[in-house]
């Protein structure tokens, strides 16, 4: 019955094949399909398709390829993705010694069609010789196995399966080269196993030889300066590492290698180059730069600002250098013949105090350097700030204008305003507030609350906060109040629109379209809840628009019987004329 199956469905899909559906296994350079390489080489392929005019929902790809001749450089995930299905790889591995297979589905419209580049694969000459790299297209064994190349194309709104017309494999001829360095995989062993030994018999591919025969290196190393470095290969030709690697962060060592290979009168001979760096260096985080008011003291933890992936905290050593002698450095075992060099204490703790007063901002730069037991080491610059004192630096910026409905109470958190240095003083300010004629100012906590006398409407009325330190005015601000009474006969002269958050009902925006607007204001009221104080709201216009303003509002719960919302806009035009007010009335359920 199983049987009967699979021939009915074989018979469906091969009726199904497209006339104009192709696709193709070429170079990425040349894009033929024909391709010459030497041994060692890596060849680069791109799976090419022609899927005609009807949208296609995916692809599935199967190449069967000779081992013993090509070697799959990616062993974990073979294949690359390419631009013409943007969806979901569902298949990207090597399913038997010899095959490799790729499938990606597309998750949603608009669904590609006509040509394009489904994926990359690369290969490596190994064995000299033709070599051919095939799509499985054998109806009865690759169809029965599972690992078919077929893409789907859309019918009566639905991905049907099909079969291509034409499958174009890849021909390659890769020459006899007697001897050639293997460098993708060289260096890549190099990166993988830092530190140790080079191999570097493994990476050699030799052709026409029987056996092992020996080989014969030439090395020349030099630093990222120039500078000669000693290297040393062992017995078993393997490159001693240790001493090569750079002792600090960002330097490399290049390595020049020679092999050569004598058999009778036939000389053969590859080069390559290969870069050395040092993943097992202690790497210094940049230092925050410290500063204290004269006479104060700070503090650095060293421990918080170092990665060392071979070494634990406790086995590295620190060192300090440039210290001035206007500060006064603790931690610190100085030195005798200079005092401006020292051996920081173990655990490393670093302490500054500044005893003399100074008039201006006094900037000291030093040198700090980690050393792990290997003598890899990092230098990193330290920077510290003594202020004189007192030294206060409050920056306060409310907002110019604040517009209220009458008998609304208005608070304003300063802490969202405020910025100050040195933070030690934060809690050291004090805070004034002085009313205007008709406005109370209250500040409490660092709350400032707005409160207008009942009933009163009015504009330009203006109130000022002063932040003072140690009885010293460091900031003084005002803001000019305005409280108007909502119109209730107020037409709808231009939209004003509520638009709701479809996750949170009890959150909604306003948003208001009009032209030649300097600003606009929206007071909510809601005339049948009322535990709801009214509230006045500032608009904004959206960027890259000239007339569309909005303002977002959340309730702190949406009632069970819904809420009415009364939204009224005002606002002034360009001229700094009052335009004429809007208001729609909003039912929240």
């Amino acid at each position: 019955m199983n049987k009967l199956i699979s021939r009915i469905f074989l018979i469906l899909l091969f009726k199904g094949v497209v006339d104009c559906a192709e696709i193709r296994l070429r170079s990425v350079d040349s894009f033929k399909s024909d391709i010459t390489v030497q041994q060692g080489d890596l060849i680069d392929l791109e799976i090419f398709v022609d899927v005609g005019d009807i949208p296609s929902a995916g692809v599935e790809v199967y190449l069967t390829y000779e081992p013993d001749k090509l070697r799959l450089v990616n062993q974990e995930t073979p294949f690359v993705q390419g631009p013409f299905y943007t969806g979901t790889v569902v298949l990207n591995k090597i399913v038997s010694t010899t095959e490799i297979g790729f499938a990606v589905i597309s998750n949603a419209a608009p669904y590609p069609k006509g040509r394009g580049v489904v994926a990359k694969v690369q290969f490596v000459g190994r064995g000299s010789g033709k070599a051919r790299i095939l799509f499985n297209r054998d109806p009865k064994l690759h169809w029965n196995k599972g690992k078919y190349t077929l893409f789907t194309q859309f019918k009566d709104g639905k991905p049907r399966l099909r079969s291509f017309k034409d499958l174009v494999d890849a021909n390659i001829e890769v020459k006899n080269t007697l001897v050639k360095i293997d460098r993708y995989d060289l260096q890549r062993f190099v990166s993988e196993n830092p530190g140790k030994n080079v191999p570097l018999d493994k990476f050699v591919i030799i052709s026409g030889t029987e056996g092992r025969p020996k080989l014969n290196w030439v090395l020349n190393a030099e630093d990222d300066k120039g500078r000669p470095k000693k290297v040393e290969l062992n017995v078993a030709n393997q490159l001693i590492v240790g001493d090569l690697l750079p002792k600090s962060k960002g330097e490399v060592v290049k390595v020049d290698l020679r092999v050569s290979l004598k058999i009778g009168d036939s000389l053969a001979i590859d080069t390559a180059t290969l870069w050395l760096d040092n993943k097992g260096i202690p790497v210094l985080i940049r230092f925050p730069e410290l500063s204290f008011r004269a006479g104060s003291e700070e503090i650095l933890l060293l421990d918080n600002f170092v990665k060392d992936m071979d070494h634990k905290n406790a086995e590295l050593s620190w060192g300090i250098d440039g210290m001035p002698v206007a500060l006064v450095i603790g931690g610190v075992s100085v030195n005798r013949l200079d005092k401006s060099k020292g051996i920081i204490d173990n655990p490393p703790r670093l302490t500054f105090r500044s005893l003399n007063p100074v008039a201006n901002t006094k900037k000291f730069k030093m040198f700090v350097t980690v050393t792990d037991p290997d003598g890899n080491f990092d230098r990193g610059e330290l920077e510290v700030s003594v202020q004189p004192l007192p030294f206060v630096k409050l920056d306060l910026t409310l907002p110019n204008t604040v517009s209220l409905i009458k008998n609304e109470e208005h608070h304003i958190d300063l802490n969202r305003y405020l910025d100050i240095e040195p933070r030690e003083v934060f809690n050291d300010i004090v805070w004034e507030a002085i009313p205007s004629e008709h406005v109370s100012v209250i500040i409490k906590n660092r709350i400032l609350t707005l409160r207008p006398q009942r009933d009163w409407i009015g504009a330009s009325e203006k109130v000022k906060v002063i932040a003072k330190f140690e009885n010293k005015k460091v900031e003084e601000t005002a803001i000019t109040i305005s409280v108007f009474d909502l119109p209730t006969d107020t037409e709808k002269t231009f939209p004003v629109i509520l638009i709701r958050n479809p996750i949170l009902r009890y959150e909604f925006k306003i948003v208001s379209i009009l032209d030649n607007v300097a600003d606009l204001t929206v007071g909510l009221t809601f005339p049948e809840s009322p535990d709801l104080t009214p509230r006045t709201l500032m608009m904004k216009r959206i960027d890259r628009s000239q007339n569309v303003w909005t303002v977002g509002y959340q309730l702190d719960s949406l009632p069970k019987d819904g809420i009415k919302v009364v939204a009224t806009v005002i606002g002034r035009d360009n001229l700094g004329q009052d335009i004429s007010p809007s208001m729609s009335t909003f039912i929240l359920r």
